[in-house]
């Protein structure tokens, strides 16, 4: 799987086990992810496994057998993948430079697919190290009018965590409080608006921080409020309104300096 994001390239290896996590993956960033099955004929399967020292015949046997359940995955799930690399034939495990040529042609093709994507704004993957970030807290519908302004603040040097609309049930809600929770949580960007106001995950997000003592920033992206009881609270913090002219500098102000690199990106 080729992860394409504007200034950062990545390879994920994922296995066949894997394959909700992947329809998920593919869900959320569409484009800017492109899905790569790898199949592998019995023949040269085995050739490769027996190489193997000290691989006993039931190892074998077990790996063989993933074989066929991939094989079997690729097929019923064809839609998924957006390209296919076949090793097949005589030696064709050892045709390295053949390899070569498909991996290479697919990495332009994927470059080429997120030039076009990123031909208005792009926003970068969510902030995945350990130093300070921003959590970001939105309805995803709102991704339209959101994620120009999340786009803003990663070119100015702030590092951005996002929920990207990944659905993982209990697994992700885990992680969501993780990231709330975590010291190196510095600042909560709530993003008001109808859809929001409205959403159980978005308050489940502002009562985490508020439970958690965050130093919480209201965007108002309309003129729709929360319950009276959680307004009472945000009202302690910084609010800001996406229409004020001076709004994209107020929102780099507010946020706090250990979440931002030393120095800015050439935009």
């Amino acid at each position: 799987m080729i992860l394409s994001g504007g200034r950062k390239n990545c390879l994920l290896t994922l296995s066949s086990d894997t394959i909700e996590f992947i329809r998920q993956i593919k869900a959320a960033y569409g484009g800017y992810v492109t899905i790569v099955g790898v199949y592998i004929d019995q023949l040269q399967l085995k050739k490769m496994f027996e190489a193997i020292p000290d691989l006993t015949r039931e190892e074998l046997e077990a790996r063989l057998k993933t074989g066929e359940m991939v094989k079997k995955i690729m097929l019923e799930e064809r839609k998924l993948f957006d390209e296919i690399v076949i090793y097949g034939g005589e030696d064709s495990l050892f045709d390295f430079q053949g390899l070569y040529s498909q991996y290479e042609w697919m990495i332009e093709k994927a470059s080429r697919k997120e030039k076009e994507l990123n031909d208005k704004t792009y926003v970068e993957m969510p902030y995945s190290g350990k130093e300070d970030y921003i959590f970001v807290s939105y309805a995803h519908q709102d991704s339209d009018v959101v994620f120009p302004v999340l786009a803003q603040l990663q070119q100015a040097g702030c590092r951005v965590w996002y929920d990207e609309g990944i659905k993982g049930g209990e697994n992700w809600r885990k992680i969501l409080a993780t990231k709330i929770q975590s010291e190196a949580c510095v600042d909560f960007f709530l993003f008001s608006s109808r859809n929001s106001t409205k959403s159980k995950h978005v308050q489940a997000e502002v009562n985490a921080a508020l439970n958690c003592e965050k130093k919480i920033t209201t965007i108002r992206l309309d003129d729709s409020r929360f319950e009276l009881d959680l307004e009472m609270y945000l009202q302690i913090y910084q609010i800001l309104y996406s229409s004020d002219s001076a709004f994209a500098s107020k929102i780099l102000q507010a946020v706090t300096p250990s979440a931002r690199v030393r120095e800015k990106r050439n935009v």
